[in-house]
């Protein structure tokens, strides 16, 4: 029977920073180094998306116990963290870039290479943006990582007329930010965006799957003058400031034409085939390689974007982490690639997510070579054991 591959989702390796809006998404670089150590005391081999992709179409044979290490979005801590620790253990990775996301620093910044040949130490690595072009050309000169694309913009648009919020301090729409300042994405993390208090936030999604809706921007003028003759942040210490904002828009709506309209079939591929083509190209001329693989953003797509990245050269995309039934096997389609998570999940919630760090990690990662009915078994079993046993493992 052919065997299964696992392919490991990672984003962020590094120090969590509760601060940041997605700070679940870092895994922990001293938790890494343990699975990392976990899976090559395990005899676990890294291999390439190519070397995937050739054994999924062809059969072409794979060392013992292969696994995939992938890393999406691009963070700096992929180079100051994960970068050192997979050269340590010879182990490769792939890691996903959006080139708006990517720092325009032409120096490198300190990793724990460094602190290894007394250059700094660990207090004074800086991790909390994104890769730049020239440490992204060092790690593909070691061969230890291999980039790819994730598209272009990695990010969210409105896409109807329903609104279902409002900006307000302390929210989470700052793709709204991305979307109005593009050049600054890649300082997100540390930039002081100024939100327009009581802009409305429609109903949206995913940009790659999302026919955009293009609001009435007098509508926003009037809302955001509103809440700053009333205070700006003060305004939203009253409970009732939602229903307010509601009552404005409506009220608004019934008396002015709002002029809005949304995205045309043909503006909508031809967004997304610049999205695709233009970061594919975008990496392959600052990194003088060829981009075949491509990370789907929120594991968004549809039968239009498949479409395109073929036709835009890609010769294989991932699934939805959340996909169920494709096991990276001999024989499936290659090009469509099939992840697992490293996190081990005790809540619903992001606040409940866990990396698992104990010596349960290889296990966890080895039970996804059995048949497609077994692993399901193993892992459930190994999650109950995972949950048993951490407190104890872990001390």
């Amino acid at each position: 029977m052919p065997q299964s591959v696992p392919v490991l989702m990672y984003h962020s390796v590094g120090c969590p920073d509760r601060n940041w809006l997605w700070h679940f998404l870092t895994c922990p670089w001293d938790v890494f180094e343990k699975q990392v150590e976990a899976l090559s005391r395990g005899g676990f081999h890294t291999i390439s998306l190519q070397e995937l992709y050739d054994y999924m179409s062809t059969g072409k044979s794979l060392p013992s116990r292969p696994v995939v290490l992938t890393f999406d979005d691009g963070y700096l801590d992929n180079w100051v963290y994960a970068y050192p620790i997979l050269k340590k253990y010879s182990f490769r990775g792939t890691i996903f870039v959006n080139p708006e996301f990517v720092d325009p620093t032409l120096e490198y910044r300190p990793n724990m290479d460094d602190i290894r040949n007394g250059r700094c130490s660990l207090e004074e690595l800086e991790s909390g943006g994104f890769l730049s072009w020239r440490e992204m050309r060092e790690m593909e000169i070691s061969s230890i990582v291999d980039i790819q694309s994730h598209a272009l913009t990695h990010t969210w648009y409105f896409n109807s007329p329903t609104i279902t919020d409002f900006r307000h301090p302390g929210d989470g729409y700052i793709w709204v930010d991305w979307n109005n300042h593009p050049q600054t994405k890649h300082n997100y993390r540390s930039e002081k965006y100024l939100p327009e208090y009581g802009s409305p936030v429609y109903s949206y999604g995913p940009s790659l799957i999302t026919r955009r809706y293009f609001p009435n921007s007098t509508l926003r003028e009037v809302l955001v003058e509103y809440v700053g003759a009333r205070g700006g942040r003060a305004f939203f210490k009253k409970d009732n400031w939602r229903n307010k904002l509601h009552k404005l828009a409506r009220d608004y709506g019934k008396s002015h034409s709002l002029n809005d309209r949304f995205e045309t079939e043909i503006e909508y591929i031809e967004r997304v085939e610049h999205e695709l083509y233009h970061s594919k190209e975008m990496i392959e001329e600052k990194l003088g390689k060829q981009i075949r693989f491509l990370c789907w953003p929120n594991g968004a797509n549809n039968e239009i974007t498949l479409r395109i990245a073929s036709q835009t050269g890609y010769l294989s995309s991932t699934y939805s982490s959340r996909a169920k039934g494709f096991r990276n096997k001999f024989g499936e389609d290659a090009a469509r690639v099939r992840r697992i998570s490293s996190l081990h999940i005790t809540g619903s919630d992001a606040s409940k997510l866990r990396f698992i760090d104990s010596k349960l990690f290889a296990a966890y990662v080895y039970s996804y070579y059995y048949s497609s009915i077994l692993p399901k078994a193993l892992r459930y079993c190994l999650n109950i054991a995972y949950r048993l046993l951490r407190p104890i493992m872990d001390r």
